[in-house]
């Protein structure tokens, strides 16, 4: 199966979203996904452009740490500037610092973009946007837990918790 037209990380697989391609043997790519009942429903984990295989690698779900170091696991962190999420894509290094400026992860890989919190395909940044969006980042179990419980004495608790985030340049 490939996609029909371009679509954005967090859009909801439908019929009309999937074309079958034929693809030579030698040239179908690994965790090719064949049946379209296996599809709708499901989240994309990335942006893809019309025309890209989908593998289990683009959904949302488990398939977002293959190739992932083993005892890797993935964690939502929402941002504090959601233009940092625009500029954002799989497969960038970024750390991650709380909003009371502990630097909380360094050099995490981003396995995956929140797609507009406002549905377009730009961020916004007025005050009809809903909630920061966000990124989903691979890191051990013991920083998953450093996101998740960092500064939680704020007055609504943890689920107020953003992160400002920092790009990476990359390496040779």
């Amino acid at each position: 199966m490939i996609v029909a037209h371009d679509l954005t990380a967090g859009h909801v697989l439908a019929q009309g979203d999937l074309a079958v391609a034929d693809w030579p043997t030698d040239l179908r790519p690994e965790g090719a996904v064949a049946d379209p009942g296996a599809l709708v429903g499901r989240s994309l984990g990335a942006g893809m452009s019309r025309g890209e295989p989908i593998t289990a690698a683009r959904l949302a779900g488990p398939g977002l740490l293959t190739g992932a170091q083993p005892g890797l696991v993935a964690a939502h962190v929402r941002l504090t500037d959601p233009a940092m999420a625009a500029i954002t894509t799989p497969g960038d290094h970024v750390d991650l610092i709380s909003s009371a400026g502990k630097l909380v992860a360094t050099d995490v890989v981003v396995l995956a973009v929140d797609s507009s919190p406002t549905g377009g395909g730009t961020w916004s940044a007025t005050s009809e946007s809903r909630l920061p969006g966000g990124v989903t980042v691979a890191v051990s179990t013991s920083t998953a837990a450093s996101l998740a419980t960092t500064d939680p004495s704020g007055p609504s608790g943890p689920s107020d918790l953003t992160f400002g985030l920092v790009l990476r340049a990359p390496t040779a």
